[in-house]
């Protein structure tokens, strides 16, 4: 059968064709994981390995001519078990400011306001561990177990702080939430406090805001939930006290990082250069972000929205 050249030359220059655009493809798909941070690709890489797709890795076509394919349902992790594993491994590029529960929001016994003043902090709080200062946060005398002190207190005997507080761990602001585990597991009490470079309590964080920002939030662990609430419009009412982590966790809301803020408020107060009131907005992204209140001097709830959506109105 003899074949004209033409058609041999067609098809020679077919799979060359074909080859550049495989070389292309793989060129960018190696450029793309380059772009990732290390910790995504081993992330991504322990994903592979346990039988399942990263989240990073695009989908695979079934034909030539289909765009995008629909996701589905992977062999091995679970959804839950999937991002948990992210978590551990992105941890030590997380800060413990991310984490902790800020000043305003620690409950503490003043040791010079007398043992009224105690028993009434300690059936208010719904925590195990309560800090005892002299005064102001930053006098710390240390930590009592409510356990302690109300076993004293049903016993009958009479209660003196001083017999029952326990040295704390002190940790520095630039710790890592990574560190921070480390070291609260070396340390007898699973709670510490964050300082900064002058030695202000800046936080407190304990285990099970650790693993919380593992394996989500545990039940009756805190009080909290960051009241994230959709509304029918699409926008959302959250607890400003609320980091980025936990925001984007509850509402799938990315809002840009800065290591000069933590939480929601945080950012408010950075792009306000100001204390915050109610009504104040501040652009992030595509998201406009409204102070809706105020707890003393940081925002309580604000009210995030698409920022089209405020430009159309």
């Amino acid at each position: 059968v003899r074949i004209p050249k033409g058609y041999l030359y067609a098809a020679i220059a077919f799979s060359i064709m074909i080859e550049g655009f495989n070389q292309w493809s793989a060129f960018n798909r190696e450029r793309h994981q380059r772009r990732l941070p290390f910790r995504q690709r081993t992330a991504d890489a322990v994903m592979r390995l346990l039988g399942t797709r990263p989240a990073t890795e695009p989908a695979a076509s079934d034909g030539p001519m289909q765009v995008a394919a629909e996701p589905s349902p992977q062999p091995g992790l679970a959804a839950a078990e999937h991002d948990m594993i992210r978590s551990v491994l992105t941890l030590a590029d997380r800060s413990v400011a991310s984490v902790m529960t800020v000043r305003p929001d620690i409950q503490w016994i003043d040791g010079q306001r007398g043992l009224e003043h105690a028993r009434e902090r300690l059936i208010e709080s719904p925590h195990t561990r309560v800090l005892v200062c002299d005064g102001d946060l930053d006098e710390l005398q240390g930590v009592v177990q409510s356990r302690d002190l109300l076993a004293a207190l049903l016993a009958g005997k009479p209660l003196a702080l001083a017999d029952h507080v326990r040295e704390p761990l002190i940790l520095p602001e630039s710790t890592t939430a990574l560190q921070a585990l480390e070291r609260i597991r070396e340390h007898p009490i699973p709670l510490a406090l964050v300082v900064d470079e002058y030695g202000s309590v800046e936080g407190l964080v304990t285990a099970n805001d650790l693993l919380a920002a593992i394996a989500g939030d545990l039940a009756d662990t805190r009080d909290a939930d960051y009241g994230a609430e959709r509304q029918d419009d699409g926008s959302w009412i959250v607890d400003a006290s609320a980091s980025m982590e936990d925001l984007e966790r509850a509402t799938g809301i990315a809002l840009a990082r800065d290591p000069a803020y933590v939480t929601v408020s945080g950012l408010f107060l950075h792009r306000l250069e100001r204390l915050p009131r109610v009504g104040d907005q501040v652009l992030a992204g595509d998201w406009l972000l409204e102070v809706l209140s105020l707890e003393r001097r940081r925002v309580g709830k604000a009210h995030v929205r698409p920022a089209e959506t405020d430009a159309a109105g």
